[in-house]
C-alpha cells in the first residue's frame, strides 16, 4: 500500500472506471495544493512521494485482542501519519467519512452535519466493541482542522467518551467562524467534562480574541500546547505538511527540520495523552494549570 492512497481509498467502492477518475483527480489537485502551499516540487522528489509506502497495509486481518478506540471525522490524508503512529502503538483508528461537507456559512446544514457526525461516531463505536468485539470501553476522539468540530462538540452532548485531542482545529477563530460554531445547540462550555488536549500555534492563538473561550471549558483536563514557531504552517499539523517537509525538499532547510521536530513532539504527546486516559498510564506529564509552549526547534 502507497502513502498516498491515503488520498482516495475512502472512495474505492466506485465503480472501477469512476473510481480510476477520482484517484487521477485526487492525485493531481494535492499536487497543486503542495506547490500552493509550500513550493515547486522537483519531478524527482514527487517521484519519491509517489512510491512512498504506508506503514499499513489492504484488508489485514485484525487482531482478536481488543484495543481502545479512536474516532473522527475523516480528513482524507490529513491525519494519515497520526492515525498509522497511534495504530502501531496499541489504538484502533476508525475515521468516518460519511457525512456532506456543507460550508459553515450555511448555518442550519452546517448544524445537521455536526449532529450527524456524533451519531456516526457512536455507531462505529457500537459495531466495533459490540459486534466486532475489538475495541474496548475506553474510547477517544481525535480532529484536524475544520475536521475536529464535531469531536469537540460531542463531550458538551455526551459525556461517553475519555478524551479528545484536536490538532489546530478552527474552532475559536475570529469572525463567523466562532459565531456559528458557538451557536450549535450543542455548544454548552459547563457540560464539557472531558479531558482535552488542543494543539495550536501561539501566533494564531494570540491574534484571535475568541482564543479566550478555550478557558472557559468546564473540565479540570484541559491541556493547551503553543508551538512558538512563525515558520509552522496550519498544515503542518498534518500530513500535508510533513510530507513537504521530509521528502518533498520544496521548502527552506531549517524550516523543514522545526516542523519535522514539531511534528515529533506533537505524536508523542498525542500518544502519551491517550495513553493516560485511555491506557492508565502516567507517562503524560503535562500540567493542565497553564499553556505549555513549545520552541521552534522542539521539546
Amino acid at each position: 500500500m502507497l502513502l498516498l492512497d491515503y488520498l482516495h481509498f475512502h472512495k474505492r467502492l466506485l465503480p472501477p472506471a469512476q473510481y480510476q477518475i477520482f484517484v487521477d483527480n485526487e492525485i493531481q489537485d494535492f499536487k497543486k495544493f503542495t506547490e500552493r502551499n509550500f513550493g515547486t516540487v522537483d519531478p524527482t522528489r514527487w517521484r519519491t512521494l509517489s512510491e512512498k509506502t504506508a506503514s499499513a497495509y489492504l484488508d489485514a486481518p485484525y487482531s482478536s485482542k481488543a484495543f481502545p478506540l479512536i474516532t473522527g471525522r475523516l480528513r482524507a490524508f490529513s491525519t494519515t501519519y497520526t492515525n498509522e503512529f497511534l495504530a502501531s502503538n496499541g489504538y484502533i483508528i476508525c475515521m468516518i467519512n460519511g457525512v456532506e461537507d456543507f460550508p459553515p456559512d450555511n448555518r442550519p446544514l452546517y448544524h445537521r452535519q455536526i449532529s450527524k457526525e456524533i451519531e456516526y461516531y457512536d455507531a462505529a463505536r457500537s459495531y466495533l466493541s459490540d459486534s466486532l468485539k475489538i475495541a474496548t470501553s475506553k474510547a477517544g476522539l481525535m480532529g484536524f482542522s475544520g475536521g475536529g468540530f464535531s469531536q469537540f462538540f460531542l463531550p458538551m452532548h455526551q459525556n461517553s467518551y475519555d478524551a479528545v485531542a484536536l490538532l489546530e482545529s478552527g474552532i475559536f477563530l475570529d469572525g463567523d467562524l466562532f459565531d456559528i460554531v458557538s451557536s450549535h445547540p450543542y455548544y454548552d462550555p459547563r457540560k464539557f467534562n472531558t479531558a482535552l488536549l488542543f494543539f495550536y500555534n501561539k501566533y494564531r492563538l494570540e491574534s484571535n480574541k475568541s482564543s479566550k473561550n478555550f478557558f472557559e471549558l468546564n473540565t479540570a483536563e484541559k491541556f493547551l500546547v503553543l508551538f512558538n514557531d512563525s515558520t509552522q504552517h496550519h498544515w503542518d499539523f498534518a500530513t500535508e505538511g510533513i510530507t513537504s517537509a521530509l521528502l518533498l525538499n520544496n521548502r527552506p532547510k531549517t524550516t523543514a527540520n522545526s516542523q519535522i521536530k514539531n511534528f515529533t513532539v506533537m505524536n508523542d504527546l498525542l500518544l502519551r495523552f491517550f495513553d493516560r486516559f485511555l491506557k492508565g498510564q502516567n507517562d503524560f506529564k503535562l500540567s493542565p494549570t497553564s499553556p505549555i509552549t513549545i520552541g521552534p526547534q522542539g521539546m
